[in-house]
């Protein structure tokens, strides 16, 4: 059975911490950091951070299911662990309004996106001690204009002394997926203090960026839009693999799958449907926490999505041109 130390360790190991770092929070030394992974390596018979995940991970996904029988798992931690065990819970979720690009947050910096759910958070759980949560994941893509590239940090809800980092994969649902991981997997490993995981995102304010020139003093510029897609390819990697972007990934999946334009218009308006009938009933108003926008003459607030369009119809759909063209058409 892993000690309470050795818990700990891999806690931080799988979240991502240096031996330096897992020295310097637990206030021991490199050198007994080290042995403590050894021996929880050993216990655990795993030899790298992804069999470590892979093991905590396989132990409480498991245990959440009573129907099986807890003996049968092949897991070392699981067998030896299970009744120290805990499980993650959501305590409370908020969000801002989702605008549509160029529509009534473009406005707005990421900065108070952030800040303003991390603020309603603490006022509508004021038992919470901010210094108590153990740490802070922020998902952001584009870490190159207004987010300074570490959304987290700048988080100036939380006490400067918290631990913040930021997940900038391009892809919104892989960024999902890993700070449910990480959450999940701290949790398994009884570092059960509360955590905080977000993200915010403005493809209207996406910045473009500029190339640097290939020799000195060069009078060629290579500008790139950031909002979607690759940028500054490398061609040896368009030769080898793709540089497809999500709008060019749809198409190809749809050919693949055999979906018409039809059958996806006929989705998407029961989509829209569905949402604006969500929106009207209220079901996401606790959610959302509405943003001031500042005018000359007077402030607004956003406090709807803006994405649901209750005058959308079928034929309107089908008047709709392509996202994109792939390449070749």
């Amino acid at each position: 059975m892993l000690s309470s130390r050795e818990a700990a360790i891999c806690a931080r190991i799988v979240t991502g911490y240096s031996n330096e770092a897992i020295a310097l929070d637990l206030g021991i030394s490199f050198h007994s950091v080290r042995t403590y992974r050894r021996r929880a390596y050993e216990k655990l018979n795993v030899t790298s951070q992804n069999e470590l995940f892979a093991q905590i991970l396989n132990a409480g996904i498991r245990g959440t299911m009573p129907h099986q029988d807890q003996q049968q798992s092949q897991s070392p931690l699981r067998a030896a662990d299970w009744d120290a065990m805990i499980e993650a819970y959501i305590c409370d979720a908020v969000r801002t309004p989702i605008g549509r690009l160029g529509g009534a947050l473009s406005s707005v910096r990421n900065g108070r996106p952030r800040n303003l759910p991390i603020a309603a958070l603490l006022r509508r759980n004021p038992q919470v001690d901010p210094r108590e949560v153990d740490d802070v994941f922020l998902g952001c893509a584009n870490q190159a204009g207004e987010d300074n590239r570490n959304i987290a940090r700048m988080a100036r809800c939380w006490p400067v002394c918290l631990s913040a980092r930021r997940v900038d994969d391009q892809s919104p649902l892989r960024q999902r997926r890993r700070r449910r991981r990480d959450s999940r997997a701290c949790c398994y490993c009884r570092t059960d203090r509360p955590g905080h995981r977000g993200g915010v995102e403005s493809m209207t304010r996406a910045p473009y960026i500029m190339a640097k020139g290939d020799k000195p003093f060069s009078r060629t510029m290579q500008l790139e839009d950031t909002v979607v897609g690759w940028r500054l390819v490398n061609p040896k990697m368009q030769a080898l693999y793709h540089t497809a972007s999500m709008p060019e990934t749809g198409e190809n999946v749809a050919e693949r799958y055999h979906v018409t334009r039809d059958e996806q218009d006929i989705y998407a308006l029961q989509s829209q449907k569905r949402a604006v009938e969500a929106q009207a009933n209220g079901y996401f108003a606790e959610e959302i926490e509405p943003v001031r926008i500042c005018g000359k003459k007077q402030d607004t607030f956003v406090t709807i999505d803006e994405h649901p369009r209750p005058e959308t119809t079928l034929d309107a759909l089908k008047a709709c041109a392509r996202s994109c063209v792939r390449r070749g058409q």
